[in-house]
């Protein structure tokens, strides 16, 4: 017996559990053995037992997790076991026991988490492999886990301790997103969709910070950052903390730490802390210090003395964060928008609210001109403007069943295949929104249309064409507009229309502050640094420095207003090593000064001449001279402060030669008082060169201290620098000791001290500075912090104001979700959605409120999908998009069915193999053949293998870059220009390569667009080079390249010609589909698919097989043929390149032969060919210069010998009076 009479188990095999569970975790499990135990007839019976020890029941289903290994290997059936769990009451019985405690927030334990995790493992399974048993647990598990939403709140409110063991929190539980069944109810869509979308962003981070402790985490972890100040960021008003990155990542921060990006620290290498930050500063000036801006996330107790590692989320958290907030402020009283189809899976739809159909809408927009001038009105409903012909409306057939569609679903799905004008459509909608005769048809609250893009770029575009046809009540919500005919809509444009004089008041005073905040900051780094300008020392100084140059003089005697020479050491010391007395050489430098502006120009040797020739008097310039101190006293000077350096790194660090003569000139030249004053203070200059550490070398060779260096420069040109004499002299201003109150109060007068003096007094003055700059910085921060939340709150007020005065209001679906309060109120009727299939479902649904009445979105659900950071969603079907799911559940749509982008070679692959209907428009059929090809459509089969960059995780392919950019080169040497041409590719390292290859070929600001396939889902160009990357692959996988949607986007870019580079055979044997196989078979049968391309030549037809890349060079070395061009110039010379494909006319090409004409005096000009002709040597003729050339080779006629003859007599302005004067 395993129980007792009460049904509870007996400790008599948990020996046994016990011993199953030691097996598993030391991995050393017998397969038989633990088989024959789930086999028999003890294990049916604790399938039925009661448990009360939640320990052993983990261990039990420990072990029925464990054995679903076994399901993939034909060895060993294991279903009937699992049938045989999902028939017992355990499930049933534990389920509602324990999964219920995790409400009561003491028992949300690791006990709990482990139960909770293994139940889910197996209903997982049971849902794979049990279905049909599945519906008894289905509705009890959804009716519990929404009464737990609660508790699972957004990972912004998590406290620490819910972070603690990040990496070892077993998989949340996750439902999968229901695609082809309803949903339960509201909670349950709410929960599946924040659960899916939480793990998207948190899934990366937690794998990564497990890698990390192994060492071998794809995701950088910075080591021994610090934490090192709190303080007011200036542009959002806010208290932040400063983190300092080690010199050696400088480098790798600049390309990573997006600003808002999620961050975790931990100072315990991530064992028990736990710290969440977002990247909230990370401005260049700090960057190139090390220096970057975060905002911890939680209520943390900061340690500024700890070093931690800090890793970045590769999801990026602001793409997350409003969403998930938006979807946990979801009222449970409220009605969600569009439920009945989102929810409840309706698919028949009805007409919007705002209309009844039969509302009489002003349809203008959509007809032809012809039809306006005669058909008697433009106004009609829906029904009857679908008995007008077609052809009195600029839409064909599809797009016409698209708009009206559109016009009477309250949810219109409108399916725009590659170049049948998706964009086209969605502004054909909006513009008929906007007619003012229909705009309080349906809008009777005067509401704002909505438009809601996943992209900035798509938004910005969307828009752009909305500005052709909308007033100016358009407004761009967000900060990352770069289109110039959107921008002037921006948020931040339309405030200085709506600000008033409080408003812009308040504006005034928080500038002002942050002016004065900024130069307060940079006086307190200055003073921080030993040395600041003379402003910084303001506070202390009692009128003594009324400018700088009486500042300047005080710490270095020198002074620009006296004639008084520097004595150069180097100049005296090189004439004394030719033999020369210190005496004469001195002498003879002062001689130099006086007669010379600029000090540098004075050169030794002639200064030894000038000796030698005895050109100046001795003695002459005594005066000059007398304030120069001796070499040899400057020399002990210097050993002084070098005999005191203890660190062998500072040895060879003495004072300079220029700071020794000013401490001589101020001590009389007596080297006894300043050596008692260095042995009485000291000095300790710091080291001048940072010492690298082993693994960054020498400077010269290391770029991080190079870009680090060259930035630092650039930066000190916008700060107001400190004087250059100054700056020469900091190095021993700094290092000297501070001097005491005692000392300070005995001076009566300052410029009667000694210099070193004068150092040690400056120190004191700025510790005193330092003190008082930051009380200052303080008060004015203060202030300013008031200001700015003033300004903010006001903001806020403003951009209310704004968007209820707008017609149209553009945002991203992250935007829309940021600013859903705003849209509560404002209560959009209408929303668009473009790229809609492109878009997760969480970022539509938190677009929409509940009073929208009308959605139309607009996408292709057969190109790109949503795309997640954690791959493993897909299997939740977390990447199939609102407009996907709907379709594939039978929701009513239109699909556009005309293209107009590809010509029908380019099409055809389009119609066989992604959409069924798809046809030409007229206008691609005439698309002219791409000049100097065979054919316009290529597929260019190669074996070159692809090569794996693990730093840059990716992919790239070499031959395939050369090849494409080498084609590239060819088709511009037909003609094209650069913009007709793009090259797109499957991985940002192929990308990568291609960009920098391109530049050294085609010079730094080409204009031939090279991108990669994602991000370039929408666009076109004349030409498209494709290079797919994979090929023998080490790992014989293809990738991407598996992903139909993928493969649709690359094959459907181009309009006149296609040229794709790849390993065909590998990609039809690799693929997990039929896709490539049937491509291949496609573009086989239309002999589009060669090892060779074949080129043209346009002028005499030669056709050159290229074989390899380097064949273009070759054979078309100019774009042509290998023969020469040989066409007659119009200087009558031959043109000197190959046949080329470029400038037939001879337009631009430049002779570069010599000029063969001559002149009056028989001289043959001097110039090339294609230069402008130059005066001929006989130029100083008493009637100016001889321009007047003419052909050798064509000989003069008599007129015009008569005409050089002349013109040889007239100066050059008599040369219209000659031309003209038979008028």
């Amino acid at each position: 017996m395993v129980g007792n009479e009460n049904g509870e188990c007996s400790d008599i095999i948990y020996g046994e559990i016990e011993e199953i569970c030691d097996e598993i975790d030391a991995e050393i499990v017998n397969d038989q053995n633990i088989l024959d135990f789930v086999r028999s007839e003890k294990f049916s019976n604790f399938l039925c037992q009661k448990w009360d020890d939640p320990k052993m029941l983990i261990k039990f289903l420990r072990i029925i997790v464990f054995v679903k290994k076994y399901a993939t290997d034909g060895r060993f059936s294991i279903l009937e076991i699992f049938d045989k769990v999902l028939k017992s009451n355990l499930l049933k019985t534990i389920i509602p026991e324990n999964i219920s405690k995790m409400k009561e927030k003491k028992l949300q334990n690791r006990i709990q988490a482990k139960l909770f995790h293994f139940i889910i493992e197996i209903l997982i399974f049971g849902y794979k492999n049990h279905l049909t048993k599945m519906d008894d647990y289905e509705k009890d598990v959804c009716n519990i886990v929404t009464s737990l939403k609660t508790m699972d709140n957004c990972m912004l409110e998590m406290t620490k301790e819910k972070f603690e063991q990040l990496e070892k929190i077993y998989t949340p539980y996750l439902r999968s997103a229901n695609i082809f069944k309803p949903y339960y109810n509201c909670e349950h869509y709410l929960d599946v969709q924040f659960r899916l979308l939480r793990e998207d962003l948190i899934s990366p981070l937690r794998t990564g910070i497990e890698e990390t402790k192994t060492g071998k985490s794809r995701m950088h972890c910075y080591k021994n950052v610090k934490v090192i100040e709190l303080a007011l960021h200036l542009s959002s008003g806010e208290y932040i903390h400063y983190v300092k990155i080690h010199e050696s990542q400088i480098r790798l921060c600049k390309k990573t730490l997006k600003m808002f990006s999620l961050l975790c620290l931990s100072s315990d290498k991530y064992q028990t802390e736990f710290l969440f930050a977002s990247v909230a500063d990370r401005e260049d000036c700090l960057m190139y210090d090390g220096k970057i801006g975060i905002k911890f996330e939680g209520d943390y107790e900061i340690d500024f003395s700890k070093e931690y590692q800090m890793v970045e989320s590769p999801a990026y958290f602001e793409a997350y964060r409003h969403i998930l907030l938006a979807l946990q402020n979801v009222k449970s009283t409220e009605p969600l928008p569009f439920e009945k189809y989102l929810v409840y899976g309706y698919t028949e739809t009805r007409l919007p609210q705002y209309t009844d159909g039969t509302n009489l809408f002003d349809f203008s927009c959509i007809f032809t001109d012809d039809a306006k001038s005669e058909l008697p009105t433009m106004r009609s409903n829906v029904t009857e403007l679908k008995r007008i012909p077609n052809e009195n409306f600029i839409l064909n057939e599809s797009q016409f069943n698209a708009f009206t569609y559109a016009l009477e679903s309250e949810i219109a799905l409108i399916q725009g295949p590659p170049g049948t004008g998706k964009s086209y459509i969605g502004l054909q909608l909006a513009k008929f929104l906007l007619n003012e005769n229909n705009w309080l048809q349906w809008n009777h609250r005067e509401t704002p249309l909505l438009v809601v893009c996943y992209t900035n770029h798509a938004l910005d575009q969307f828009l752009k064409g909305i500005c052709d046809f909308a007033d100016d009540k358009i407004v761009r919500v967000g900060s990352k507009c770069k289109d110039r005919v959107v921008i002037k809509y921006m948020m931040h444009q339309w405030r200085k229309e709506f600000s008033n004089h409080n408003h812009r008041t308040l504006i005034g005073h928080a500038k002002r502050l942050e002016s004065e905040i900024l130069k307060l900051r940079r006086y307190f780094k200055q003073l921080n640094s030993g040395l600041a300008c003379r402003e910084a020392m303001l506070f202390i100084s009692d009128n003594e420095f009324l400018t700088d140059e009486r500042f300047i003089e005080w710490l270095t005697l020198w002074n620009p207003t006296k004639k008084i020479y520097e004595l150069n050491v180097q100049i005296i010391k090189e004439l004394i090593g030719k033999g020369e007395t210190e005496s004469n050489a001195r002498e003879a430098y002062a001689s130099a000064c006086t007669k010379r502006k600029n000090m540098e120009d004075i050169d030794v040797n002639d200064l030894y001449k000038q000796i030698k020739s005895g050109n100046f008097y001795i003695g002459e310039y005594k005066h000059h001279t007398r304030h120069w101190p001796l070499i040899k006293d400057i020399e002990a000077v210097i050993g002084f402060v070098i005999a005191m350096q203890k660190n062998k790194h500072y040895a060879n660090l003495g004072y300079s030669e220029k700071v020794a003569i000013a401490l001589l000139q101020n001590a009389n030249m007596d080297v006894k008082v300043i050596k008692e004053e260095c042995k009485k203070y000291p000095v300790k200059i710091e080291k001048k060169v940072e010492i690298l550490s082993d693994d960054e070398g020498d400077f010269e060779d290391n770029p991080i201290l190079k870009l680090k260096n060259e930035k630092e420069k650039e930066r000190r040109k916008q700060e107001r620098k400190l004087p250059i004499e100054v700056e020469e002299f900091g190095e021993y201003i700094r290092s000297v000791p501070v001097m005491k109150d005692y000392e300070r109060k005995d001076i009566t007068d300052i410029w009667k001290l000694s210099l070193q003096k004068r150092w040690r007094l400056y120190q004191h003055w700025v510790q005193e500075a330092i003190v008082l700059t930051k009380q200052s910085l303080e008060v004015h921060e203060r202030d300013y912090y008031f200001y700015k939340n003033q300004v903010n709150e006001l903001n806020k007020e403003l951009d209310r104001e704004i968007l209820q005065s707008a017609k149209v209001i553009g945002m991203t679906t992250t935007g829309a979700a940021k600013y859903q309060s705003y849209l509560k109120e404002l209560k959009p009727a209408i929303v668009i959605a473009e790229e809609a299939a492109e878009v997760l479902e969480a970022h539509i649904f938190t677009s929409l409120t509940s009073s929208c009445q009308h959605l139309i979105l607009i996408g292709d659900h057969h190109q790109l999908r949503p795309n997640t950071s954690e791959y493993k969603l897909k299997d939740y079907y977390f990447d199939v998009s609102l407009f996907e799911r709907l379709i594939r559940n039978g929701f009513s749509h239109k699909m556009l069915t005309t293209q107009h982008r590809m010509r029908p070679e380019i099409s055809l692959i389009m119609q066989k193999h992604f959409y069924d209907g798809l046809i030409n428009s007229e206008s691609v059929l005439s698309r002219p053949n791409v000049r100097g090809l065979q054919s316009n459509v290529v597929f260019i089969q190669h074996s070159y293998a692809e090569t794996y960059d693990e730093e840059a995780e990716s992919r790239k392919n070499g031959f395939e870059m050369r090849y494409a950019l080498s084609l590239a080169k060819y088709l511009l040497q037909q003609g094209y220009n650069q913009k007709q041409i793009s090259i797109i590719c499957t991985y940002g390292e192929q990308r990568y390569n291609l960009r920098k290859n391109a530049k050294k070929l085609f010079g730094e600001k080409h204009d031939i667009r090279i991108e990669n396939v994602d991000n370039y889902q929408g666009e076109e160009s004349d030409i498209i080079i494709l290079s797919l990357v994979r090929s023998e692959s080490t790992n014989g996988k293809i990738g991407y390249l598996n992903i139909e949607n993928r493969i649709c986007v690359a094959l459907s870019r181009a309009k006149i010609g296609m040229f794709v580079i790849g390993n065909f055979e590998y990609l039809s044997d690799k693929a997990s589909k039929s896709h490539w196989s049937d491509i291949k078979e496609t573009v086989k049968t239309e002999n589009y698919l060669t090892e060779n391309l074949i080129t043209k030549c346009q002028k005499h037809g030669t056709e050159q097989i290229i074989k390899n890349f380097n064949d273009f060079s070759f054979k078309c070395p100019e774009g042509g043929c290998q023969r020469q061009c040989d066409e007659i110039l119009e200087c009558g010379h031959l043109c000197p390149l190959y046949c080329h494909g470029y400038d037939m006319e001879h337009i631009e090409i430049k002779c570069e032969k010599p000029c063969s004409k001559i002149c009056y005096h028989k001289v043959q000009c001097k110039m090339l060919c294609h230069e402008k002709c130059e005066p001929c040597e006989f130029n100083e003729s008493e009637n100016g210069n001889c321009y007047y050339y003419v052909s050798e080779s064509s000989g003069s006629s008599e007129a015009e010998i008569e005409t050089l003859e002349v013109a040889a007599e007239y100066p050059r302005n008599a040369e219209i009076e000659l031309f003209l004067g038979g008028f």
